[in-house]
């Protein structure tokens, strides 16, 4: 009976979060980091253009390497063709696969189903692995570099384990470069780890042979993806000339406390009450078994490496909602421990209590991860949503088709997108017909029949197309709106069909 009661339980939280990741999945508009930092490099990919890593502004190859397989079984081998449902069911089938990562790890079956339950329907977790962007791929990749680390604390196994860490390692590394901050976090907590045991010197000892064959399975797979298989030797270097060279952009400097008021910090926001703090609260809770099993001691690594990965993430000036999610992670997952560790330490009614209090928070954030992930997922008002697109935006294109229509022929200039910040637009702009994009409005602009301006051109465009063009207003982001320039021969036109 208990073991039919484990199976039902852990088939109760895959369908939850299942759900919450796949319903609806192209119902929010596309966010500008899914076209411009992955569906693009796809394209170019399924095209027949190849991959050029760019130290600058694009993450790793791998999310792209996965898309392209699973694209070309849905017929979908073109810029054009690509569809948002397609490219999320990617991350989404990851993000699920990373929730039940807790699965791999030695936690025991109660305390892992615990932290697969609290992972499953983590609000930021939701949000996050239902857009094509690398954090999911990179959080699934995480799970056997885990388990490979927790092997080194244990000292046993440590071929087998050193073969998991490199190979997860190297797979992050190709997701994306924040991978480094998980090597100091794991360190960091793997030292605190084995200080408390009295065995810092007796495993690292052992270790360096199997951390040399781990650091040489990551480099062959960073070599083997940032070269696309040998075809551009200098993508190696061009991983570790990221972290040199990597542009954050303008506009996404936060607090240091950014990062635990998004996650912990109680928040009234569109008559809804946010949080996810109970986790914390948790995975604090693996403090209180002070034995020294090998359980116990995990419990207290995977809390302890997610709070680095926090603090080091909180360190830096440029901040954005979905870095933290390999350290909420292991928050969650810590919360399994720790909410196991409560349960043992009640009987009675107080037990039951405590797995009252574990059913009730798990369905709050199921809550909450519904109306942040599907309800209000374009809604700047959410505090999961940043910089979301408008939805106002995902007419345009038949729109602006509409209007092209009355268009004389002879007349074949693009359409004209004028100033700087302009994704995803492009993705909108699919189908539509020829595009160009200037920083400033191009000689002889106030001929083009129709121009997108963005914000940060307005005021220069607006002078010289007052007397030849009319204005409309649309959505593009949150607080960002833009402005469509029809000569006035073709409104007139369009509006006389």
């Amino acid at each position: 009976m208990r073991n039919l009661a484990l199976v039902a339980w852990g088939l109760s939280v895959l369908a939850v979060g299942g759900w919450l990741r796949f319903s609806d999945l192209e119902r929010q508009p596309f966010h500008a980091d899914e076209a411009a930092t992955g569906a693009q490099s796809l394209a170019d990919r399924l095209e027949g253009k190849g991959y050029e890593f760019d130290p600058s502004h694009r993450h790793g190859p791998l999310l792209t390497v996965i898309a392209e397989s699973w694209c070309r079984a849905k017929g979908e081998t073109s810029w054009e063709a690509l569809n948002e449902r397609t490219l999320r069911e990617i991350v989404a089938v990851c993000g699920l696969m990373a929730a039940f990562g807790s699965l791999a790890l030695g936690l025991g079956w109660i305390r892992a189903l615990v932290a697969a339950s609290l992972a499953a329907t983590s609000p930021l977790l939701v949000y996050y692995s239902r857009l094509f962007i690398h954090e999911p791929v990179f959080l699934v990749f995480a799970i056997p570099a885990l388990a490979g680390a927790i092997f080194f604390l244990k000292g046993s196994r440590l071929w087998l384990g050193a073969s998991l860490f490199g190979i997860g390692v190297g797979l992050m590394a190709a997701t994306r470069e924040t991978v480094v901050i998980s090597l100091i976090a794991w360190t960091v907590a793997g030292v605190l780890c084995l200080l408390r045991q009295g065995e810092l010197k007796a495993i690292t000892t052992k270790l360096w042979k199997p951390v040399l064959l781990a650091a040489g399975l990551a480099l062959a797979l960073i070599c083997w993806f940032y070269t696309e298989g040998g075809k551009q030797p200098s993508g190696f270097l061009g991983f570790f000339k990221t972290y040199f060279d990597y542009e954050t952009g303008e506009g996404h400097d936060k607090a240091f406390y950014y990062y635990l008021q998004l996650l912990a910090w109680p928040k009234l926001i569109v008559a809804r009450w946010w949080t996810e703090g109970a986790i914390l609260l948790f995975a604090l809770c693996v403090y209180l078994d002070r034995s020294k099993t090998a359980v116990a001691s995990l419990g207290r690594f995977l809390f302890e490496a997610g709070i680095v990965h926090l603090l080091v993430f909180s360190l830096f000036s440029y901040k954005v909602p979905w870095l933290p999610s390999l350290a909420w992670l292991h928050v969650c997952f810590a919360a399994g421990a720790g909410g196991a560790t409560l349960i043992q330490k009640f009987s009675g009614w107080g037990r039951w209590v405590v797995v009252a209090g574990l059913v009730a928070v798990t369905g709050w954030h199921g809550v909450q991860a519904q109306r942040a992930a599907i309800r209000l997922a374009a809604d700047g008002r959410n505090p999961y949503a940043y910089v979301p697109t408008s939805r106002d935006v995902t007419g345009l294109g038949k729109w602006l088709s509409e209007v092209k229509a009355v268009v004389p022929d002879t007349d074949n200039r693009p359409i004209a997108v004028i100033g700087e910040e302009y994704w995803p637009l492009p993705w909108y702009l699919r189908g539509v017909g020829e595009a160009g994009y200037w920083a400033a409005l191009p000689e002889g602009g106030a001929e083009f029949p129709i121009l997108i301006i963005m914000p940060t051109a307005y005021e220069e465009v607006s002078i010289s197309l007052q007397e030849t063009h009319t204005y409309i207003p649309r959505g593009l982001r949150d607080e960002f709106p833009v402005m469509v320039a029809i000569r006035n021969d073709i409104w007139e036109a369009y509006q006389e069909r």
